[in-house]
């Protein structure tokens, strides 16, 4: 390898950038904040009142109240903290799962399974922690991957894929075969 490649690959390798994935525990305190941030709008610009009559409007309660729901807003999320892997522990990961043959997976079924289960992997080795507003948890990746809905781990699949792409140095489980290999 040439020095010029390997200051490249150690400058990507050093690069530790990270994802944090937040998730809503209760939906109650972003409506009331939704609530709270559409009155204090028609406060400022209440429907048939030109803007000028408005202008000396005082929202200071309603502020305070905006500012109280969005901290329950803080203290009611969940935040988990990823890191991208850096390139050699991405390879390892990957080694470890290789992409089924293609004669045997007709349906590509086993191909989607074993991309979920690398990525899966991905998460597990960048995770970093978990916090409720400004509190860490005890929980682990096992029992926060256990809770998460469909949806969100699918959203979080995409992104922990995403954060380790940029890096990593091949691109594995293409949704389609190319042309070339046809």
């Amino acid at each position: 390898m040439s020095n010029r490649k390997k200051l490249a690959s150690e400058r990507l390798s050093a690069r530790q950038r990270e994802l944090t994935f937040s998730i809503l525990l209760d939906e109650d305190t972003r409506t009331e904040l939704d609530r709270l941030t559409a009155e204090r709008a028609r406060l400022l610009d209440p429907p048939g009142k030109k803007r000028a009559a408005t202008a000396n409007v005082d929202t200071s309660a309603i502020d305070a109240l905006i500012e109280q729901a969005e901290q329950a807003v803080w203290e009611n999320t969940l935040r988990m903290v990823f890191k991208d892997v850096g390139n050699r522990r991405y390879e390892e990961i990957l080694a470890d799962y290789p992409d089924p043959d293609p004669e045997t997976d007709k349906t590509g079924e086993a191909r989607e399974h074993v991309r979920r289960q690398f990525i899966d992997a991905l998460a597990a080795a960048g995770f970093q922690g978990a916090w409720i507003g400004d509190e860490p948890t005890d929980d682990t990746w096992p029992d926060l991957a256990d809770s998460l809905g469909f949806g969100e781990m699918q959203s979080l699949r995409a992104k922990v894929q995403t954060l380790n792409l940029t890096t990593a140095p091949s691109v594995p489980f293409e949704s389609k075969p190319s042309a070339k290999t046809r």
